[in-house]
């Protein structure tokens, strides 16, 4: 990877060591770190004014779709409940 990039971008890595990315981009980029991203969008989601109810259903069923990923599937049910999404 270090061979693919220039300048500061190539600094970045220097001395790094695999395990050293692998754990930086973990907390970027890991599971955890998504899922309360979609839970704070899923909670701050609102009808816009003149906003079809099928936009907002089509978002918030993606958003929940990504929320849930990696969660088993018993516990989806109270993960999609009313109180997590104030727009339903």
């Amino acid at each position: 990877m270090y061979a693919s990039l220039e300048g500061p971008a190539a600094r970045v890595l220097q001395g790094a060591t695999t395990a050293d990315l692998e754990r930086l981009l973990q907390t970027r980029f890991g599971a955890e770190q998504q899922t309360i991203s979609y839970q704070a969008k899923l909670r701050a989601r609102r009808r816009e004014a003149n906003e079809p109810l099928q936009d907002l259903y089509r978002d918030i069923s993606h958003l929940l779709l990504l929320w849930n990923l990696g969660k088993p599937s018993k516990i989806r049910p109270t993960v999609s409940s009313r109180q997590n999404i104030p727009a339903v």
